[in-house]
Order: structure tokens, then sequence, then C-alpha cells
């Protein structure tokens, strides 16, 4: 061990820094929050208590950059003229961090809390709009920067434009990929911006409508491993449907996204045809979910999905009502059961002859619901609910 003695914490930080920075890499956050300690400012302790006193919140998985990234932006907000640029790139972190130490730390101290409490509310709203249960359903964990500018000027309950155009941002954004790897540093200037504009005029933001043929795009997305954007965007647009069984109980959104159910559970047509191989891989393209809860997907097992609907009827009394709003709230492509069995009569035939005619209309099967699924992006894009 080497001890090495120092006068100021000045030289201790840029010890610090240069020691790690010279193998693997220190995190963006580690440089900012030991460059803004000084003896009246301590970001770094502020951020650890609110952490402490919100355990039990959504917000203990954001990261701790976060929440330094709407600091920064909501502080160049206050203190740079209109046109000039703001960002949240290390260089300008770092200015910031001088910035804090430097000068009167109450005041960043202030405002800091006030970037946390931002934070909170973003995700509460994400909560309460979307019903997500955990960070990971976002289809981008970095619109949380974002939006958290918007509630860091809005203190009071929204207005009916404030929830619409929020509404049209989660969509067009995330079909988009607006805050995904470069947009991200990209968009966060005008899109911060545009934020505070809303939250203090009522201004739309004017985020540009994406076109939602993203069919190709799909057919490469697994149910759990795919690329993650595209297949949370596809299930949060099927939990917007609020998914009802032929008895009357809706999809518990909490058990069905636990992890608890296995793999197989979530497909409409069963994984057990890979295993046959009458299927390949395609059998787990996203566009092949389906939302049931633990009990119920049981009982579905490996049959094929007329004979256990069939089954199913028989013991709910289910009547052809019923089975209509099953099949429109899972947005599938069937008016009833007659339509489902008719699409099944591959389970009937043997060899190639079944592995064929499977493929051809699993393929229809996709495309179908992949346009029902449009016809709803279009509709949440326009900042619709129903």
């Amino acid at each position: 061990m080497v001890t090495i003695s120092l006068d100021t914490y000045r030289k201790a930080i840029e010890v610090f820094e240069r020691i790690n920075q010279a193998g693997t890499r220190i995190s963006t956050e580690s440089i900012f929050l030991s460059e803004t300690w000084n003896t009246h400012s301590n970001i770094a302790r502020i951020l650890r208590g609110w952490k402490k006193r919100n355990k039990n919140s959504l917000t203990k998985g954001i990261d701790t950059v976060m929440f330094i990234h709407v600091f920064a932006l909501v502080l160049q907000l206050k203190e740079k003229r209109s046109g000039e640029n703001i960002d949240i790139g290390i260089k300008t972190l770092k200015k910031i961090a001088d910035q804090i130490r430097e000068g009167a730390g109450e005041k960043y101290n202030r405002l800091f809390e006030n970037a946390i409490k931002s934070v909170a509310r973003a995700v509460e709203h994400l909560k309460e709009e979307y019903k997500i249960v955990s960070l990971g359903e976002l289809p981008s964990q970095t619109m949380i920067t974002v939006l958290a500018v918007f509630f860091f000027y809005q203190p009071r309950s929204l207005s009916i434009v404030q929830l619409s155009e929020l509404r049209k941002w989660f969509w067009r954004s995330s079909l988009s990929n607006r805050y995904i790897g470069s947009g991200y540093s990209q968009y966060v200037d005008t899109d911060a911006r545009k934020m505070r504009d809303l939250a203090e005029r009522n201004r739309k933001l004017n985020i540009p409508f994406t076109g939602s043929k993203m069919f190709a795009k799909l057919q490469g997305v697994d149910l759990r491993a795919g690329r993650s954007t595209y297949r949370n965007i596809i299930k949060q647009a099927l939990w917007q449907q609020k998914p009802v069984f032929i008895n009357g109980s809706h999809v518990n959104r909490s058990d069905w996204e636990s992890g608890q159910h296995k793999p197989e559970d979530d497909h409409f047509f069963p994984y057990d045809l890979m295993r046959k191989e009458v299927a390949g891989q395609e059998i787990n393209n996203i566009l092949n979910v389906h939302f049931l809860n633990k009990d119920e997907n049981g009982r579905k097992g490996k049959q094929p999905p007329s004979r256990w609907l069939e089954e199913r009827i028989k013991e709910t009394g289910a009547t052809h009502g019923d089975v209509k709003k099953y099949f429109e709230s899972e947005l599938l492509p069937f008016k009833d059961l007659r339509e489902l069995k008719k699409y099944e009569r591959f389970f009937k035939q043997k060899g190639k002859t079944r592995q064929r005619e499977f493929a051809r209309r699993y393929k229809r099967f996709l495309w179908k619901r992949f346009k029902l699924f449009e016809n709803v992006l279009i509709r949440l894009q326009n900042g619709k609910i129903r």
C-alpha cells in the first residue's frame, strides 16, 4: 500500500482522477461527485441519503449519472442565454463541477435536491400512466432524463394539453429510438427546452410522428432476448389494451412481469412446436407474445390454442362476446374460435407437409397481428388512449 499525504482536497481529487483513469476508466458520476465535493457542498451525500430513504421506490434502479444529467440540464437552462447550446458531455460536467466547488454550495444543493425530486415525479408519472412495474419495461431508461426536466418546471397538476403531449412524446420518441445511442446527446438540448416550454407555457412539443412500419425490424426480435427497445414497445402497446381472459379476469401485470412463469408460457402458439421441429426460432418472435395469468398459463400448457380455449369456454360458460373481447384485448387476429380452428389445421398434418403448412400460416399470423399493433401504435402516437 502506498500512502500519499496531501494538503488540499483539490490535490486529492486530482490524484484520485489520475489513478482511476490509468486502468479501468472511472465512471462519469464518480468524477463529477468527487469534483463537486467541498466543505459546503456534498451532492454525493444528498443522493445517498435520498436513495436510502426511498429504497423501495422504482427509482432505486436509476443510474446515478441520470440524476447528474438532469441537474446539469436544469442548471444550464437557468444560466445560459437563449441560443446557447446545453449538453451533458464530460467537459461540460467538469466545468459545472468546478463551478459548484468554487461557488455557494447551498444554492447547488437545493437545485440538486429539486432535480432528484423531478426524477422521482417523472418515474411516478410513468408508473401511473403506463402501469410499469419495473424500469426494465421502458423502451429506454434515458427517456427519464428528458421527462424529469418537464417535472422540474411543472410542480402542479398536469393540464389536458400537457398530458396529451407527454403521451405523444412517449410513443413517438420510443418508436424512433430518439434517446438511444448518439440520439441521447443529439436531442437532449432541444428536447429539454421543449419540455420546459410545455411545463411553463403549454407549448406543444412537436416531436415528429414516426412511421410504425417496423415489421421487418420485429421479425428478428425475440420474446425475451431480442432488441429490448422494440420488444418493450410491443409489450407496452399490448398492456395499453388491458388484456382480459374469457372469464372476465384481467391479466395481472405484476404476476406476468415477475418472471416467475416459464419462458414458454409467453407464447400464443406453443413453444413446444419448436421442440417437435415443426417450428424454428420464429416461434419466439415478439408478435407471438401472449399475456395470461400464471394459473391460466398452466392450463394452456403445450396444447394448440383452439383446443385449450374450447375446453375453457365449456368450463367457464363464456359467450361469443367474451371470446371476442379476449381476442381483441390481446390483439389476436381472430373473430371467434371457429376461425382459430381453421388456422390450426397444420396440427393434424405430419412431416414436411406439417412444417410447410405451419410456416405459411404462422407467417400470415405474424403479419396480421402486426397490422393490429400498427393501428394501436398510430393511435397512441396521436395521444389517444382508446
